[in-house]
């Protein structure tokens, strides 16, 4: 409910549907459970997925997320990509997503932008998110391998070493 406090007056209480949207949302992240938790009852992971509902209630026009996977087993992250990627299309809203996962950043995104000392590099994420672009940034060498799931032809990077 506290995603809905910037748009009611400081002392008013929220309304049905308020709530109703809210349940909607944790719904749709998986967290109807969580429901009647305090914070402080919460793992990491499911806490970050609080926010992430936080942030969704008020469907917003722009959703920034700042490494939205951390704290997150594997599942959970998928889950996270999955839930964020279908919000974005259904409700036509832009996502800028922080992440030290370019693993992630290939899956999901449609542009990328690499920051590093002093440089940057921005574009469409296949043309930037590239075994060379990930050595140069991450300083690590890297390896692209390809697997097909669901008939979707679905690149992964595979970190060899430091560089």
């Amino acid at each position: 409910m506290f995603g809905k406090v910037g748009h009611n007056s400081y002392f008013a209480a929220p309304h049905d549907k308020d709530y109703y949207e809210a349940d909607k949302i944790m719904e749709r992240i998986g967290i109807a459970e969580l429901s009647e938790k305090r914070c402080n009852e919460l793992s990491g992971g499911q806490l970050q997925l609080v926010f992430i509902a936080r942030a969704l209630v008020n469907s917003p026009q722009l959703l920034i997320l700042d490494e939205p996977e951390a704290h997150l087993d594997f599942r959970n992250q998928l889950r996270l990509l999955k839930l964020v990627h279908g919000v974005v299309s259904e409700q036509n809203i832009s996502c800028i997503i922080n992440t030290h996962y370019p693993n992630h950043a290939i899956r999901v995104a449609d542009k990328c932008f690499l920051l590093g000392d002093n440089k940057y590099k921005v574009g469409a994420t296949q043309e930037i998110m590239t075994e060379e672009n990930i050595e140069e940034y991450f300083s690590v060498y890297a390896q692209t391998l390809y697997t097909t799931y669901k008939g979707n032809e679905i690149p992964a990077f595979v970190f060899l070493d430091e560089a």
